[in-house]
């Protein structure tokens, strides 16, 4: 698989909470009220320092015909009934400025119309295309698979190291998951009098389904992505597109993706990792050398008739990949070295499809379908 590597000029600030909105709800388990995954530390050197979300950061609103069309588009979205007989769904796009697309955020939270529409779809938008997708809200067999890749994966793999004394369990504790919450890469570029505002944002903003994150770190470090009869080129291209952005700051992407769930029980998994290579490269020490890869292909867990593909294969996880920025902050924390076999997803995607089979037949039994029961999504 190809390596790509570049150099970040940044400096991590772990111990600076800068004010930010909460991206969402933090864990069950977890008792503060929400997680804040903001702004970046102002002290931040870099020309154009990545921040969190991006309300605020934009023009003032205002009437234009670029904001009426993606008004238009959501309400066209909205009324669009998703057939779930179909083995491959097309993500609608809309074409949008980054300008326009940091107004839309706003909307989103402060107009009615469009956050009723909002709360029924997941956007990515990447200023670098112009392009921002939008796919409908999950189905059983997505949420379910999500839910249980976070218990077995949070819940169970570190339970234990959460018990540990000193600085370990200290730093485990700190780490929590998030459910669908906005992720967002935003570099706003000093302006050179040319009044072009395009010229000087550029934004990656996508929703990943399951983050975790920790406490004291700005950014998540371990994503999970379930994809649903999704155009696989598609999938690959957003996870590679999230790599880059990030820059060494998500550790982990894990992808499990049922290529065709209408005529098959295939099940497969994808794994993208980047690494830390050097820290305090320049002068003043801010300097870091990053490289990314994607580790894991398409490998199948479950054949489409539903029996399992027998393997020893697992996927490593490290503690410090949960927050690989702010694992250092914690003194003699040991990076415990945990895994995720292919065996144990293959269990999770058999429960996964006995229990949509089982919701499947209630609702046949309990009448027709209603119009958020499709059992396809994209991104």
């Amino acid at each position: 698989m190809p390596t790509y590597s570049s150099e970040d000029a940044c400096t991590d600030r772990p111990d600076d909470r800068s004010p930010g909105r909460d991206i969402g709800p933090a864990s069950p388990d977890d008792p503060s009220p929400g997680h804040g995954i903001g702004p970046a530390s102002p002290d931040d050197p870099s020309p154009g320092h990545d921040i969190g979300p991006a309300s605020g950061t934009g023009p003032a609103l205002g009437p234009g015909l670029e904001m009426e069309k993606a008004y238009t588009f959501f309400l066209e979205l909205q009324a669009t009934r998703y057939d779930p007989t179909r083995s491959k769904v097309e993500t609608p796009q809309l074409p949008l400025r980054p300008k326009h697309f940091l107004q839309l955020q706003q909307l989103f939270n402060d107009d009615p119309r469009f956050a009723s529409v909002r709360g029924k779809v997941r956007c990515t938008y990447d200023s670098e295309t112009g392009l921002l997708s939008v796919a409908p809200r999950t189905s059983h067999l997505h949420a379910l698979t999500v839910d249980k890749l976070a218990i077995r994966l949070f819940r169970e793999k570190l339970s234990v190291i959460k018990q540990l004394d000193g600085p370990t369990g200290d730093f485990a504790r700190g780490i929590i998951h998030l459910r669908s919450s906005d992720l967002e890469f935003i570099k706003m570029r000093p302006s050179h009098g040319d009044n072009d505002d395009d010229n000087n944002i550029r934004v990656f903003s996508t929703e990943p389904d399951e983050q975790f994150s920790h406490l004291r770190a700005p950014f998540p470090g371990i994503i999970i992505e379930v994809s649903v009869s999704q155009r696989w080129e598609k999938v690959k291209d957003k996870a590679e597109r999230l790599m880059r952005k990030a820059k060494g700051k998500v550790a982990l992407v894990i992808n499990i993706d049922y290529p065709d769930h209408v005529h098959s029980k295939e099940a497969t998994v994808s794994v993208w990792r980047s690494k830390i290579l050097q820290h305090g490269l320049g002068p003043d020490g801010n300097q870091r050398s990053w490289s990314w890869s994607q580790e894991v292909n398409q490998e199948k867990i479950q054949h489409c008739d539903g029996t399992p593909v027998i393997t020893d294969k697992t996927i490593p996880i490290s503690l410090y990949e949960f927050a690989p920025f702010t694992a250092h902050a914690y003194n003699g924390a040991d990076d415990i070295e945990m895994s995720l076999s292919f065996q144990e997803l293959r269990c999770v995607v058999h429960e996964v499809q006995q229990e949509v089979a089982m919701i499947a037949e209630a609702k046949r039994n309990a009448g027709p379908p209603s119009e958020d029961d499709s059992e396809s999504d994209e991104d």
